[in-house]
């Protein structure tokens, strides 16, 4: 019965110290290795070869055309959807750090007053960089439950003694039998060692000593095996299952001593339970950073979008200061009252002056497709011009404040990687508290020792393993060992710091939480405003319209001069400028509150998935984008009857109020713009003369000096006036500029800007 009590025993410690406490491992096989690096689009090679750090001298395939700038806007367009530009900025984009599109085009920031409580081993302004981070703090969770995998430890050394006989004890032992001690020996020493989640070590260690020697002995040569059951087991300080997993290190063995190593190398300072704390974070901050991406890209849509609303209304401008100094042309030709070439000027002046509007606005498009082209990934410029083909948002929305501000505190990602910094200090404060205790711990070994001439053998006298299993020498032990330090100065300077950090978590949590409310506070405002701010400059482009409209009436009767009338151009052309520019901030709005509240992602139909896609989402999301797209194009009209033509009369002109055709379809359609510098501009005009201003001193000094010959301002040389300029019509709406013969340059005057049709 004691026999076998012993073998079960033996067999149950055994397998403890094989497998308990272990788990699956769960780092990444080969074959998964490999098939990631297929995926991603790597090299298969990337860990031999250092030449993939190096800049390639072939840069095909990077960087194939010059720019576009407002000399060669030149591009057929592409019509882009909000729902393609969100796959393709998931594929390869950036979150946006280096673009910063914000809410206004006018003013570009991303989001104001979150702060960045955010958590990362490393950052990058890639999406496909930062997608990683969790991945790697997730291999770290790996290493920090190696702590209490199951070590092997063997090791087998050999030993020759040969030396005389010179002291009164190698007298004593040789017995006067020989006058040189010889001896050889050899011992096998195989051990295994399991930390336990307990904080204890269990460990089972075969030795066997092989002797052999010259001098007198009982038994020669003599094997001794033995097998020794350790158990140590901490009883405050490092006790417990819950400790050890917040716990770095193990308490180790003082048994084994420093057999096995028990610190995780790649855990980082931190244990189980705070490892798998950071991947929560690490997931969180993927999500913020996925959120603040989609933000970018929806609001460098709209900007887009605005943007080329912009140029419309700058170009309706420019048709209807060009229509105006014509009809002022006409009457001064006539010699209509009122009408003088002064009036003529200054219609001059203010075609010249929307055409500089004009082009700024074209720099303007230019600049947000740069923006969203590289929120998306994409090159600075592929031979296409990119232009939203969605319909923006124009209806009130009416958010319930209560609801929105749950949600925000709720779902915001910096707020859950704030509590989950909570979390980690307080575990870390409970193992500061434990570490106050002191290391007591219970340690007990159990031997089975046996001896013989040899390892095997049919004689039970002589067979040493035979007489180790007889069971019929053992020995044990049992003890306990404290260890306490005086003063406790580390460990209570650790608690001290450790309750601060707690505090400093805390009050951060607060802090960004008021941050975010603000921040929703400040979206909340921005659709009441920006919604009627649409309303307002609407109706005041169709007041401005409507006006322009009864004025030029007037003009053609002779019963009003001009300077009124281009007054409600210019200011027409503002308020639909305006106009364009708000329903852009107002749907940069809608997408910066969905942000606040933290529901962007589920709003655009994007979730953060752990692992592979499944099967049947293979195909990649913007290949699938891009046949809706085209699909989208296919449905649309080809050729509204409400837009006018290329080349069409003045008549023509559109109004000056929002045009109800979308964006694609004005693109497609929209007549050529008039040439940079009309020929009737370099018509001979009668001279401008101006009376001599009154000098109540007699001074001479009251006003300009007098011609030489008439008394009056000498008129303005008509070599001053630019000639016609060549020009050349593009497909977008620049027409190239070409120089001036050299005889006809102005000294000083910068080269006319071209224009054209898109």
């Amino acid at each position: 019965m004691n026999m076998r009590w012993k073998k079960f025993v033996a067999g149950l410690a055994l397998s403890l110290t094989a497998v308990t406490g272990c788990k699956q491992p769960v780092f990444m096989t080969e074959p998964d290795y490999k098939n990631t690096l297929s995926a991603a689009q790597l090299p298969t090679d990337l860990e031999e070869k250092p030449e993939h750090g190096s800049l390639k001298p072939d840069l095909t395939g990077r960087l194939t055309h010059k720019p576009s700038d407002i000399f060669d806007p030149d591009r057929p367009p592409r019509f882009l959807t909000l729902a393609e530009a969100f796959a393709e900025a998931l594929d390869h984009g950036t979150i946006g750090s280096d673009q910063s599109p914000g809410v206004s085009l006018d003013t570009p920031t991303v989001f104001g007053g979150l702060g960045s409580a955010t958590y990362g081993p490393f950052s990058h302004d890639s999406i496909r960089v930062s997608m990683l981070d969790p991945a790697i703090v997730a291999a770290s969770v790996d290493s920090a439950l190696s702590k209490f995998d199951t070590h092997w430890v063997s090791s087998m050394n050999w030993n020759t003694t040969d030396r005389p006989v010179g002291t009164s004890l190698d007298a004593f032992q040789a017995a006067g039998t020989t006058n040189v001690i010889r001896t050889q020996a050899a011992e096998l020493t195989s051990s295994l060692i399991k930390p336990l989640p307990t904080g204890g070590v269990a460990a089972i260690t075969f030795d066997n000593q092989y002797q052999f020697t010259n001098l007198p002995a009982r038994v020669n040569p003599s094997y001794t095996p033995s097998v020794q059951f350790q158990f140590e087991q901490p009883l405050l300080q490092g006790f417990g299952v819950d400790i050890n997993q917040i716990r770095t290190d193990h308490p180790g063995s003082i048994l084994t001593g420093t057999a096995f190593n028990t610190t995780p190398l790649n855990a980082q300072g931190e244990g189980i339970v705070l490892r798998r704390v950071r991947f929560d974070q690490l997931r969180a901050n993927l999500e913020f950073n996925v959120q603040t991406m989609l933000l970018n890209v929806e609001v460098a849509y709209w900007n887009l979008f605005a943007a080329y609303g912009q140029l419309y209304a700058q170009e309706i401008g420019v048709r209807k200061n060009l229509e105006i100094w014509k009809l002022t042309k006409e009457r001064v030709d006539a010699g209509v009252k009122n009408f003088t070439p002064a009036d003529l000027y200054d219609a001059q002046g203010k075609y010249e002056t929307s055409r500089s509007q004009w082009v700024a606005a074209l720099g303007s498009v230019l600049e947000a497709e740069r923006n969203l082209r590289g929120l998306m990934g994409l090159k600075p410029d592929d031979c296409t011009r990119l232009v939203p083909s969605d319909q923006p948002t124009l209806a009130p929305f009416c958010p319930d404040w209560e609801m929105a501000e749950q949600e925000a505190l709720v779902l915001a990602p910096e707020l859950v990687i704030d509590r989950e910094q909570i979390k980690v200090n307080q575990f870390k404060l409970t193992d500061l508290k434990n570490r106050l205790l002191p290391d007591l711990r219970f340690t007990s070994t159990y031997n089975v020792n046996g001896i013989g001439t040899r390892l095997d053998g049919p004689d039970p006298n002589q067979n040493a393993l035979r007489d180790l299993a007889s069971d019929r020498f053992n020995s044990w032990t049992l003890g306990l060992r404290a260890d306490i330090p005086i003063g406790y100065r580390d460990a209570n300077a650790g608690l001290r710091a450790g309750r601060l950090q707690l505090a400093q978590a805390y009050w951060a949590l607060r802090t960004d939480e008021d941050k975010r409310l603000r921040y929703l506070a400040q979206q909340f405002r921005h659709l009441k405003e920006f919604q009627q701010q649409i309303q307002i400059n609407l109706s005041a482009a169709e007041a401005y319209n409507n006006e322009l409209n009864v004025r030029i009436q007037r003009v053609r009767g002779g019963t009003d001069t001009t300077d009124v009338t281009l007054l409600a151009v210019q200011f027409g052309t503002q308020a639909l400028v305006q106009y364009y520019q708000f329903v852009g901030q107002y749907n940069g709005a809608l997408a910066n509150f969905e942000f606040a509240k933290g529901t962007l992602m589920h709003r655009d139909n994007v979730m953060i998935a752990e692992g592979p896609l499944p099967q049947c989402t293979q195909v990649r999301a913007t290949e699938h984008e891009e046949e809706r797209a085209k699909g989208l194009i296919l449905r649309e009209r080809a050729d509204p009857t409400h837009c006018a033509a290329p080349g069409a009369e003045a008549e023509a002109t559109p109004p000056l109020k929002p045009d109800p055709l979308s964006l694609t379809d004005w693109v497609k359609t929209r007549p050529a713009m008039p040439p940079a510098m009309p020929p009737e501009f370099n018509d001979p005009l009668p001279p401008v003369t101006a009376p001599r201003t009154f000098d109540p001193t007699g001074s001479g000094m009251g006003g300009p000096s007098p011609s030489p010959t008439s008394g009056v301002l000498a008129p303005v040389p008509t070599s001053s006036v630019p000639a016609p300029m060549p020009t050349s019509t593009s497909s977008f709406g620049v027409i190239r500029p070409l120089n001036f013969p050299e005889d006809r340059k102005v000294p000083g005057a910068p080269p006319a800007l071209g224009n054209g049709t898109p």
